[in-house]
C-alpha cells in the first residue's frame, strides 16, 4: 500500500505534512497539530470543546462575528 502523506512532528509542537501526490508541503502550528491528531477519533463538537478547554482565554467564535 502507497502512503500518500508523510508527516513528522517537530520539537516545538508542529507537524510537517508532505502530500506526496501533489508536492505539497504543509506545516501546521501547535493549535492546527491537535486538531489534525484529534480528527480521526474526534467529532467537530468534540474537538471544538478540547481547544476551548486547552486555550480558554482565547476569543469565542461570537467575538469574530
Amino acid at each position: 500500500m502507497d502512503i500518500r502523506f508523510i508527516s513528522e512532528k517537530t520539537e516545538n509542537g508542529e507537524v510537517i505534512i508532505f502530500d506526496k501526490v501533489t508536492k505539497d508541503t504543509h506545516i501546521l502550528n501547535a493549535t492546527a497539530t491537535l486538531v489534525y491528531e484529534l480528527s480521526n477519533s474526534h467529532s467537530c463538537t468534540e474537538i471544538a470543546t478540547i481547544i476551548k478547554n486547552k486555550y480558554p482565554d482565547s476569543p469565542s467564535h461570537e467575538e469574530f462575528l
